[in-house]
């Protein structure tokens, strides 16, 4: 429903008001019909009132100020949304809100209070946070909440003073996993999220699992976690591409506008080619079929080839 006010500009309005709408959609006109207003949705406060306190922004300026508490940055003022990779984050900076509805010098963790939403997340939290997700992948604590990680035995004092600071609860949750939360902001914490950096690093991101044994990687494990016997069981099965499996463990995968540093044709002579040979004459190339099941060409250098993410 908070979906729908902010849909049909009706955050101003209470719960009623929105069904007076015109075009309203059938999905956001049904939810009249279930009786909501006055029961489990209250009928004498703005949809922008309510749905702050449910954690749901409505306002532009609401959604900016989630905006920043996902980018680290309640510190800073709204104008430095405008540099965030969320396009959409930034475009919100962009389209003049700052200096109108939001004042362009306060801090977000001073203006949003004032507006019902939260922001508690600090560029200095960042490397806290980060260290946080990895004291909870050496300590097997993924499938844990934060507070949970500090019962373990045998804690380093590094991941301990962590306890000491606070942060549970604060701007760390305390009522998710370190699995759900980590993702979120892009750190691994279990096996399969730690491949799905492989498979983004790599640009196999439309490779099944097992593609990762064909990573010759000297910076990390990335051809070890298909070597862990990981492939095909229930933390990753075997013939469901990285792309799609990465999504439901909070991650994401997308291929790149670049060529494959794995894919490789050993030609009758012995000598191992690239990407960079098949750009070469890539007319006679893209069809050639790679080393070790690695397919066509065309399917993993993209650039070379102008496919995947580089089509035109």
């Amino acid at each position: 429903m908070c979906k729908c006010a902010r849909e049909y500009d009706a955050c101003e309005d209470t719960c009623p008001d929105l069904f007076n709408k015109p075009d309203l959609s059938t999905e956001c006109s049904n939810y009249a019909a279930e009786g909501l207003c006055g029961g489990s949705f209250p009928s004498d406060v703005s949809y922008k009132e309510h749905c702050a306190t449910i954690g749901v922004p409505c306002t532009t300026s609401q959604k900016m100020c989630k905006c920043a508490d996902e980018n680290f940055l309640c510190d800073k003022t709204c104008p430095d949304l405008i540099n965030v990779d969320d396009v959409k984050c930034a475009d919100y900076a962009a389209i003049g809100i700052c200096g109108g509805e939001f004042p362009s010098n306060a801090k977000y963790e001073d203006h949003c209070p004032t507006i019902g939403m939260s922001c508690n997340r600090k560029t200095t939290d960042v490397e806290i946070h980060e260290e946080m997700c990895q004291c909870a992948q050496q300590y097997d604590a993924c499938q844990d909440t934060c507070p949970d990680l500090f019962n373990k035995p045998n804690l380093s004092p590094e991941c301990s003073n962590y306890a000491a600071q606070g942060i549970c609860g604060g701007s760390f949750p305390s009522d998710v996993s370190y699995e759900k939360y980590c993702a979120s902001i892009g750190v691994p914490c279990t096996t399969s999220q730690e491949m799905c950096v492989c498979a983004q690093k790599h640009n196999i991101c439309d490779k099944t699992c097992p593609y990762l044994f064909k990573i010759n990687d000297d910076d990390n494990d990335c051809g070890n976690y298909a070597i862990d016997g990981i492939c095909g069981s229930d933390q990753f099965p075997t013939g469901v591409k990285y792309k799609k499996q990465c999504k439901k463990v909070g991650m994401s995968c997308i291929n790149e506008c670049k060529d494959s540093d794995v894919w490789t044709k050993t030609l009758k002579n012995g000598q191992e080619k690239g990407c960079d040979w098949v750009a070469n004459k890539e007319n006679k190339r893209c069809g050639k079929w790679g080393d070790n099941k690695m397919g066509r060409a065309r399917n993993s250098c993209y650039q070379a080839c102008g496919t995947g993410p580089c089509r035109l």
